[in-house]
This record gives C-alpha cells, sequence and structure tokens, in this order.
C-alpha cells in the first residue's frame, strides 16, 4: 500500500508543477504576446516581426541576413564588431539554424530574389513606357 501512497503523492506534486508551469507561460505569453521559441535558444520568431521569420532574439537581425553577410565574406568576428550588441554566441546560433533548417532560409532567398526580378522588370517596363 504504501507504494501506492508514494505514487499519489507523487502525482499530485506532478499536478501542482503543471499548475505552476502553465500560469508562468500564461505570464510569459502576456509579456511578450506572439513570441515563438525555436530548438535554437537565441533563435525566436514573432508575429508580426520580420514576417514571422526566425530572428536574433532581442533584435530584428533574421537569420536569413547571418547566412548573407556570411555568403558576402564576412567572418563571425566581423559580424560581432560591426553589429556589436549581437554577441559571437548568437551569430552561431544563427548559423546553426541554417544548418538544421536549410530548406527554410533558401526558401527566403529565393522569394527575395523573385520580388527582386519581379520589381525590376517592373521598373524596366516603367522606364521604356
Amino acid at each position: 500500500m504504501l507504494a501506492v501512497q508514494e505514487l499519489t503523492d507523487k502525482l499530485d506534486t506532478l499536478e501542482q508543477t503543471v499548475v505552476h508551469l502553465e500560469r508562468r507561460l500564461q505570464w510569459v505569453e502576456k509579456r511578450e504576446p506572439g513570441k515563438i521559441r525555436t530548438d535554437h535558444p537565441h533563435i525566436v520568431r514573432f508575429q508580426g516581426v520580420c514576417g514571422g521569420r526566425p530572428i536574433i532574439e532581442g533584435t530584428r537581425i533574421s537569420v536569413k541576413t547571418v547566412v548573407g553577410w556570411v555568403r558576402l565574406g564576412m567572418s563571425l568576428n566581423e559580424i560581432v564588431e560591426q553589429y556589436p550588441f549581437i554577441a559571437a554566441d548568437q551569430v552561431s546560433d544563427a548559423l546553426a539554424y541554417y544548418q538544421d533548417h536549410p530548406e527554410e532560409i533558401e526558401a527566403e532567398f529565393a522569394e527575395e530574389q523573385r520580388i527582386f526580378i519581379r520589381n525590376l522588370a517592373e521598373f524596366a517596363q516603367r522606364d521604356q513606357g
């Protein structure tokens, strides 16, 4: 019978913990509405910020932007020197996010390129007319 009582006590403790965590989550959601955590500690999404794309927490710098800087030849140290309000571990986490989700970020690059080409074509048509 002791085992049953121990299990009951543990279940009660777990229920209290769940209630506490639900309250904490509600408090956090009220404080930061629309914030969505990702599988990377420094990368979040906010509804209405940068189109809901993954960004470095506390900034409006997207993962795509960091990847773009690296593609342009910037090193991690150069990025941190240029943008001193972000830390090296945040930049590294953005690059790790890209490594884990390349299709998502590549789709952002492709969409940006598609929009650029469309706008360029519209500009060329206006210039000719």
